[in-house]
């Protein structure tokens, strides 16, 4: 699994770009977003589902990633919110 997060550019298109490049940088070769967000946002995982989630606190954006997860063996890979 690898991901990458960008947070605090000017722009979503920015953010997105930033977050392809420094996945692809790190040795990932099929860097997709997985989830854009404005506040709060996190990306959850297991072996075979993935899910992500935003909100207005890392608390709601967790949960929500771990629902669209759907499965018990689910954990949170990362979690980040904008200041």
């Amino acid at each position: 699994m690898g991901y990458y997060v960008s947070v605090g550019e000017e722009s979503e298109i920015a953010a997105k770009n930033v977050a392809l490049k420094g996945c692809k940088e790190i040795g990932n070769k099929n860097c997709q977003i997985a989830i854009t967000f404005t506040k709060c946002g996190a990306y959850a995982t297991s072996k075979k589902y993935s899910g992500a989630g935003a909100g207005a606190t890392r608390e709601i954006a967790t949960n929500k990633a771990l629902d669209e997860c759907g499965d018990a063996t689910c954990k949170v890979a990362v979690a980040e919110c904008e200041e």
